[in-house]
C-alpha cells in the first residue's frame, strides 16, 4: 500500500470573527456565502477580517435584494456587476460582514485576497508634492539672492559698481 505524506493545507487568509445560522465558507485565500456555487441559506450571517493587508477581488455577486456583504463602507446587495468590484483595499481592521436576513435566497458571492496594492496617488497628493518642490526650490533661490546682498553690504573688493551722474 502506498501513502501520501500528509500535506497540511495552506494558511487562511481570513479570520473568522463571529458566526450565527449559516456561516460563510473559508479557505485559504477565498471566503463564500454559505453552499456557495448552490444557493446560500437563511438565516445567516457571519463577520470576517484579514490577517494581513490585501487586495480583495469579489469573483461573483448575485443575492437577494435584502441580504447584504458589506467591506468597510461599501454594501453590496442585489445582483452587482463584477467588474465595479476589482481591488478593494482591505486591513486587518476593515470591517467585512454576511447578513442573510431575507426570505429569498440566491447563487450569493466569492471573493478571493491577493497581495495588498496601494492606490495610485490621487491628484491632489500630485498637487502637495509640486508646491513642497517649489517652496524648496524658492527657498534656495531667496538662500542665493541674500547671500549675494550680504556678500555687496560687506563691500565686497570684488564685486564692481558703475555709478552715472545725473544730466540735467
Amino acid at each position: 500500500m502506498c501513502t501520501q505524506p500528509y500535506t497540511p493545507p495552506p494558511p487562511s487568509s481570513w479570520r473568522v470573527l463571529s458566526e450565527d445560522g449559516y456561516g460563510c465558507g473559508v479557505s485559504a485565500n477565498c471566503v463564500t456565502s454559505p453552499h456557495y456555487p448552490g444557493n446560500y441559506g437563511f438565516p445567516g450571517r457571519c463577520v470576517l477580517a484579514v490577517k494581513e493587508n490585501a487586495t480583495v477581488h469579489v469573483d461573483h455577486f448575485d443575492t437577494d435584494f435584502l441580504d447584504m456583504l458589506t467591506i468597510g463602507s461599501v454594501q453590496l446587495h442585489g445582483n452587482v456587476h463584477v467588474p465595479d468590484l476589482l481591488n478593494i483595499s482591505v486591513f486587518p481592521s476593515t470591517s467585512i460582514a454576511w447578513t442573510s436576513n431575507g426570505p429569498g435566497q440566491r447563487k450569493g458571492w466569492s471573493m478571493c485576497t491577493g497581495p495588498y496594492t496601494p492606490p495610485p496617488p490621487s491628484d491632489w497628493m500630485h498637487l502637495v508634492i509640486a508646491v513642497v518642490v517649489f517652496v524648496g526650490t524658492l527657498v534656495i533661490c531667496l538662500a542665493i539672492l541674500c547671500g549675494s546682498l550680504m556678500c555687496c553690504q560687506q563691500g565686497d573688493e570684488n564685486v564692481g559698481y558703475v555709478e552715472m551722474d545725473a544730466v540735467s
